[in-house]
């Protein structure tokens, strides 16, 4: 049940990550197509068609893979199939905070919707592309954004912005997801099923898309005086210097760990032992439904070298039915953003209500693995 969108992913991964830059005379500055135009593509040909960017560019992972009634579907984002692999490395360094991590020269390309109602004009519209067995079957945009009600961040007496109240806020607001179908499920527990409860809009295959791709320009800073980067010793932080080196070791030691149990992970084939054997064996965190035999594996992907001393390691889910690989979430820092898809999903109870409730939430709901 291998689908052909893994199989040109692991192609892409093999190739080195070519930056388009170099070849950016042969990419065309503006490309216009119409969703019908890619629809049952692969990925390689709905980019190549919708940005006119090279073959050989690396592939980017879908942001979700899961078995459906239909075939394995595939999300990936306009974003992500367009973006620069040098950029791509960028972010991922940037999510590990290592801020001062050096911006190469790199494409950057958005792709534009023609319709009346459509708002995002200056950076581009975020589209989720669907593949049914390696081949698009529908483009989604978010449905247009209601109007905005004014400030209404709570305030102290004296003007200035009560976080705390916000937070205890935050807290008491159910956040329904369209990933939890039920009150106490897990996330993605019934599936495709999602598919019917988001708020995307489907394009129709005559709407037209725009895509424009140029080199990328660095912003005019302010000079700055020193390097620019985050330092423990200028801060006078001498003592947690010492350990930056053993939290970084641990950082790449979770980040090959993880890309080698991923590796082994395939849609629609046996995990190859019990839950626990895996956990015990692999050192992950196993989430169960209490009445089924669905289960969520949590998988530390690690992180890239910083000097934060913080918990940035990204994290990976494995959705498991009666032993089975259902669905897979490769990694958190480029999972969906609209709406939210993430290990954070584990940090709600059966109200919607962001709880402490599981191994590696913390306080204010987000999850660390």
């Amino acid at each position: 049940m291998t689908s052909r969108f893994s199989i040109l992913l692991l192609a892409g991964l093999m190739l080195a990550p070519i930056s388009a830059y170099a070849e950016s005379t042969a990419v065309p500055a503006e490309t216009k197509v119409t969703v019908g135009d890619l629809i049952g593509l692969d990925p390689v040909g709905v980019r190549s068609h919708m940005a006119g960017l090279p073959s050989a560019w690396a592939m980017a992972e879908p942001g979700l893979t899961l078995a459906s009634s239909h075939g394995i579907l595939s999300l990936v984002s306009s974003f992500d199939l367009t973006e620069d692999p040098v950029e791509a490395k960028q972010q991922e360094h940037y999510a590990s905070g290592d801020y001062g991590h050096p911006v190469e020269p790199h494409l950057e390309c958005r792709t534009f919707v023609d319709l009346p109602d459509e708002t995002d004009t200056s950076f581009g519209t975020e589209l989720t592309l669907v593949f049914t067995d390696g081949h698009l079957q529908a483009v989604y945009r978010d449905a247009p954004s209601p109007p905005q009600p004014a400030d209404t961040f709570p305030r102290k007496p004296d003007g200035s912005l009560d976080f705390e109240a916000e937070r205890k806020l935050a807290m008491a607001t159910p956040r329904p997801s369209v990933f939890i179908a039920a009150p106490g499920q897990l996330p993605l527990q019934d599936g495709e099923g999602f598919v019917g409860r988001w708020s995307k809009q489907a394009l129709a295959p005559d709407v037209k898309l725009t895509t424009r791709c140029a080199p990328w320009q660095a912003p005019k800073m302010p000079k700055q005086t020193g390097s620019g980067e985050f330092d423990l010793l200028d801060q006078g932080l001498a003592p947690l210097a010492v350990l930056e080196p053993f939290i970084n070791a641990g950082r790449i030691a979770a980040r090959n760990n993880g890309r080698r149990l991923m590796a082994g992970l395939k849609i629609g084939f046996p995990l190859g032992q019990s839950l626990d054997d895996f956990a015990a064996a692999s050192g992950v965190r196993v989430f169960r439904d209490p009445k089924t035999d669905y289960a969520i594996i949590a998988l530390n992907m690690g992180a890239w070298s910083s000097n934060a001393l913080d918990n940035m390691d990204d994290v990976a889910m494995i959705g498991v039915n009666d032993g089975t690989v259902t669905w897979i979430l490769p990694s958190g820092w480029r999972a969906m953003k609209n709406p939210p898809l993430s290990a954070n999903l584990l940090c709600l109870d059966e109200h919607f209500l962001i709880r402490k409730n599981r191994r590696g939430c913390d306080a204010n709901g987000y999850y660390k693995p």
